[in-house]
């Protein structure tokens, strides 16, 4: 990461392909590790996501990012869930990982 910083990178953040899966494993120490290195190279650190839950989940165990990325886009694109798969959970193939959760 210290070359994309000294390219002129401003700052970074964890993947959300990423962050999504991390959380879901219970894995939030290896989404903190990855802060606190972005941290080191002195730019600001971010969290990003495609499920809300990750930043429920950051939020409660404190975790030191300076900002959020998080998906927000409609179902109307070809390989977006059918009505009869908005349920819990539903995993968008192919595409980013989309969690469609219904409302309470």
């Amino acid at each position: 990461m210290r070359g994309l910083v000294d390219n002129g990178y401003e700052a970074i953040y964890l993947w959300g392909v990423h962050t999504d899966r991390l959380v879901a494993q219970g894995r939030i120490d290896l989404v903190v590790k990855a802060i606190e290195v972005t941290e080191e190279l002195g730019v600001p650190s971010g969290v990003g996501c495609h499920d809300l839950h990750v930043v429920i989940e950051c939020e409660k165990n404190k975790v030191p990012c300076d900002f959020y990325i998080k998906t927000f886009h409609h179902h109307n694109y070809p390989s977006g869930p059918k009505p009869e798969q908005l349920t819990e959970p539903y995993r968008e193939i192919p595409g980013c990982w989309c969690c469609a959760r219904r409302r309470q």
